[in-house]
């Protein structure tokens, strides 16, 4: 599956995989507002629910999921995970598998139908979602603020690096798949993110979905993180390591053998964890 989408801007030199792959049937739950969203698996360690929040007078939905353990006296990561185009909150729960590595270690919010990459920020309700569930989310629980992360697919993906163009410091780390770089860029097509901070990132790209899409949004926020141009091998073993990173911004980047664009990579939730726990 090609990385294209309807409303994508001009492509970059070394930029071919822009804003998204299309509509990625993610399943559908149905939930309603507060419901349990679909059965949980054998031996879940989280409850999941429906939530819905305010956002500049319009409601919005997500999934939350909260360690059914959750004790108010330990600061938790919370990690947003951004499902793709045409894919659902309630979907991606099923589809990134997250849980099944974080077990009761963090607390895990997914917003509905985060797409809108191009409207300027404070009229675009699609990213202040995610920053008002943030504000929201750390009021009700105990959240460690140094550990706010996002994990996104494809232009899940892609929303993510515009949250971090346009909102920087609003999340702390981020795992970015099938993705690319911010769409937000200058009249020469270059990424235009005057405000960005380094922070880190860690990227996998299909083999079979071009990866040049994902190399070059990693080289851009290593370039942000005052990583060299150079790279060493990583773990696991299809990742490289940008060298020279500052200290706690490392850019990590990982082509996956013989991967499509869709599905995600099957590896992509336990080895984002593995990398989240190590910030």
């Amino acid at each position: 599956m090609g990385a294209c989408s309807d409303d994508e801007p001009g492509a970059a030199p070394g930029d071919p995989a822009q804003a998204d792959a299309g509509a990625v049937p993610e399943g559908d739950s149905g939930a309603r507002d507060g419901e349990v969203v679909d059965p949980p698996p054998a031996g879940s360690k989280m409850n999941t629910t429906t939530e819905t929040i305010d956002v500049d007078g319009a409601p919005r939905t997500y999934v939350l999921s909260v360690p059914k353990a959750y004790d108010a006296a330990r600061s938790y990561p919370l990690i947003l995970a951004l499902h793709g185009d045409g894919g659902t909150a309630a979907g991606f729960v099923a589809f990134a598998k997250l849980e099944a590595s974080t077990g009761d270690e963090a607390i895990i919010a997914y917003p509905e139908g985060s797409i809108d990459l191009f409207t300027a920020y404070e009229q675009n309700r699609d990213q202040r979602l995610i920053e008002v569930m943030i504000l929201a989310l750390k009021d009700r629980f105990s959240i460690d603020a140094a550990k706010i992360w996002g994990f996104g697919y494809s232009k899940g993906g892609y929303q993510l690096n515009e949250i971090a163009c346009k909102k920087p410091g609003l999340i702390t780390a981020m795992a970015i798949h099938a993705g690319g770089a911010p769409q937000s860029r200058d009249g020469n097509g270059a990424v235009d993110c005057p405000n960005a901070i380094g922070l880190a990132t860690f990227v996998t790209h299909g083999e079979l979905d071009d990866p040049n899409g994902g190399r070059f949004g990693a080289d851009y926020w290593a370039s942000r993180a005052g990583c060299q141009q150079t790279r060493s091998p990583s773990s696991p073993a299809i990742c490289e390591a940008y060298d020279g990173c500052a200290a706690g911004k490392p850019v990590v980047f990982c082509v996956v053998p013989n991967q499509p664009h869709y599905p995600m990579y099957g590896e992509a939730a336990a080895h984002s964890w593995a990398w989240f726990k190590t910030l």
